[in-house]
């Protein structure tokens, strides 16, 4: 109403700063967390996962907007009666937990038209779709691809490592770092990048058919002897865990503090090949 009480028109306005508090034409005012609905929606409640379609832009007035899918949880729920302009009526309103700015490229993107915000319940859990690996350029490097679980990805970080093949020389080397893109996979297999502290050819480490064999539950021997070459076990697969007998004793392994849990030196000895000689520790 004007002064001489004859009724007047204005331009309402839809867009709104997503990370600031929302006050007129907004009644009451809204938070920056809080997203209200155009209606009562009784079956969304407080911890459900949203995924959320806006339109985003650097300005109140700018032209180019930006489609953008935001992920957000819904912190609180409530129902009230809210207005926006001459428009009113019963709500659902939903606090998140975070606004919708987002920042991009060195600039914020903080607005957007409330009537092209829309918002989809996520009912499943969520998991992540990644591009198959592109074979490298390079012909040789220090970095190698190990496939399993991220903690035995992690094991391998300063262990000493014997690469057999595709010749029948052995390369020793070690792990000098274990890089891996999941902090926590579930257990489930995937790729980890192990940097060596030595170079090898590329060609050799095909993901889908390698040509070499790398062996890492190594032992250091700290004294050595040529043997003749003999079967350790019964042959049994069955057994999850067998104890091998070496015929030669006694044999001793002097325990160290850094490497393991210290303990007085056991009568039982390790045995490993290296350029198809037996040696065993003492």
């Amino acid at each position: 109403m004007d002064d001489k009480g004859r009724a007047t028109t204005s331009q309402v306005s839809y867009v709104r700063k997503l990370a600031a508090t929302t006050a007129a034409p907004a009644v009451p005012s809204l938070q920056s967390t809080q997203m209200p609905l155009d209606g009562e929606v009784s079956s969304v409640v407080a911890g459900t996962r949203l995924l959320i379609e806006a339109n985003l832009s650097v300005g109140s007035n700018a032209s180019n907007r930006r489609k953008r899918l935001l992920e957000r949880r819904i912190a609180q729920v409530d129902r009230q009666s809210l207005a926006w302009g001459p428009l009113s009526g019963a709500s659902t309103v939903l606090t998140l937990d975070e606004d919708l700015a987002i920042s991009e490229n060195g600039s914020t993107l903080g607005y957007a038209d409330i009537r092209g915000i829309s918002f989809h319940e996520v009912v499943g859990e969520p998991f992540e779709l990644r591009a198959d690996f592109v074979p490298t350029a390079a012909s040789r490097g220090k970095e190698l691809h190990f496939y399993g679980a991220v903690g035995e990805a992690a094991a391998l970080a300063r262990r000493s490592l014997l690469f057999s093949g595709p010749g029948p020389a052995l390369v020793a080397a070690t792990a000098l770092s274990v890089a891996s893109d999941d902090g926590d996979d579930g257990g489930q297999p995937g790729w980890h990048r192990v940097q060596l502290d030595r170079e090898f050819d590329y060609t050799q480490f095909d993901h889908s058919a390698p040509q070499v064999t790398v062996y890492g539950n190594l032992v250091d021997a700290t004294q050595g002897k040529t043997e003749a070459q003999i079967t350790l076990g019964d042959g049994d697969a069955r057994a999850v865990f067998q104890t091998f007998a070496l015929p030669r004793t006694p044999l001793a392994f002097a325990l160290r503090s850094w490497q393991r849990a210290g303990g007085l030196p056991q009568r039982c000895g390790c045995a490993r090949a290296v350029a198809g000689r037996r040696q065993t520790t003492g």
